[in-house]
């Protein structure tokens, strides 16, 4: 289970609050996959009437602070506020089989809830600070590949050699992350130097003149 990381902060300590505890509903929910099927049915009722009445509060506390800051995607965010909480009840309303409800609402919550905070809320952070340019991943290496690999359940696959500004500091980024970062032209920053990682491709770790293009063209790109 992926686990609170201050990473995941938007720097305001009451949503942070709400944001742990929405994520100790996830594992809730989680958990309760192994539970006797006896008790399913009432433990999973409980659990989402707790977490919707929760949810709703926290999405209320979320907009009134990004309408304080003027955020400017606060009506499309708020349009994924509904989706969420309308798409907990229709599981709940729809629960013939307990044990395949339970499952499908584990993988709602892993696959709205924590995207919801990892991506969405995020970029709340970010306008406030209007610091992170619009492309970056505002994670670390590291984190970012934990959470590829538990909420987006991508595989492993082959890394990918990037490097900073760090001397001699190689970074081995996972072929999903990769990938990603390729298609959308986005970047990470390394925690040290503070620098985007760039890709270390095969003919320019063969070719020192290929390196000198690659170094000239890092500082004209950030």
């Amino acid at each position: 289970m992926l686990e609170w990381n201050e990473e995941f902060s938007i720097k305001n300590q009451h949503l942070d609050g709400q944001h742990k505890q929405l994520l100790s509903y996830v594992e809730e929910a989680y958990i309760l996959l192994d539970k006797p099927a006896s008790e399913k049915p009432l433990l999973l009722k409980k659990l989402a009437s707790n977490l919707i009445l929760y949810a709703k509060k926290h999405f209320q506390d979320e907009e009134t602070y990004m309408k304080h800051i003027n955020y400017i995607h606060l009506e499309e965010h708020k349009a994924i506020h509904k989706e969420i909480i309308q798409g907990i009840k229709e599981i709940i309303q729809n629960m013939s089989d307990t044990q395949e409800s339970a499952k499908k609402f584990y993988i709602f919550l892993k696959e709205w809830l924590l995207k919801h905070i990892l991506e969405e809320d995020k970029k709340i952070e970010s306008y406030r600070n209007r610091i992170r340019e619009i492309n970056e991943i505002p994670y670390s290496l590291e984190i970012q590949t934990k959470i590829l690999q538990e909420v987006y359940n991508s595989k492993a696959g082959n890394n990918h050699l990037y490097v900073c500004l760090c001397y001699l500091k190689e970074h081995q980024v996972c072929d999903a992350l990769h990938k990603i970062m390729q298609e959308q032209n986005s970047f990470i920053r390394c925690k040290i130097c503070k620098q985007p990682l760039v890709a270390l491709k095969r003919e320019v770790q063969e070719n020192e003149e290929a390196f000198e293009k690659l170094a000239k063209d890092y500082f004209k790109q950030f």
